[in-house]
């Protein structure tokens, strides 16, 4: 059984593994893992998100969702714009130039998404893919009562 040292160490591996490649995979795009995750939350399916909104998705603070929108406005990735029915909120949009390098951005998550699939088998990564989930349902349970 992992000492709980060992499972939040690896737990922290995993994702500073990842955000790596990422950044490296996002780097010819001249785009920083923070603002591809952005990306790639809205191309996936959240286009329009407000930025508090997305801030409390991606568990990123308001100033620095801030700061990161900033940036993808200034290359041109995002439009930001009062939102319709709240005026204090500012609604994110996708740009054409962020929707034709959509593909690019999405590739580099789902090479990430391989590397991590491989040498694994498909049932034990399903496995593993549950037990994230209760994990996560295990977490976010005792964050709602609080």
């Amino acid at each position: 059984m992992p000492t709980i040292r060992d499972f939040w160490l690896v737990m922290k591996d995993v994702l500073r593994c990842a955000r790596h490649i990422i950044n490296a995979e996002l780097e010819p795009l001249n785009l920083t893992s923070a603002e591809g995750d952005i990306l790639f939350h809205l191309l996936t399916g959240s286009d329009g998100f407000t930025q508090e909104k997305l801030a409390d998705r991606l568990d990123v603070g308001k100033a620095a969702i801030s700061r990161t929108v900033d940036s993808l406005v200034a290359k041109g990735f995002l439009q930001r714009a009062p939102h319709p029915s709240d005026a204090r909120a500012y609604q994110l949009t996708l740009t054409e130039r962020a929707v034709n390098t959509g593909p690019k951005i999405e590739h580099a998550y789902n090479h990430v998404y391989e590397i991590v699939k491989k040498s694994i088998p498909e049932s034990e990564f399903e496995q593993l893919a549950r037990l994230l989930a209760r994990v996560a349902g295990n977490l976010h349970a005792v964050e709602v009562a609080r």
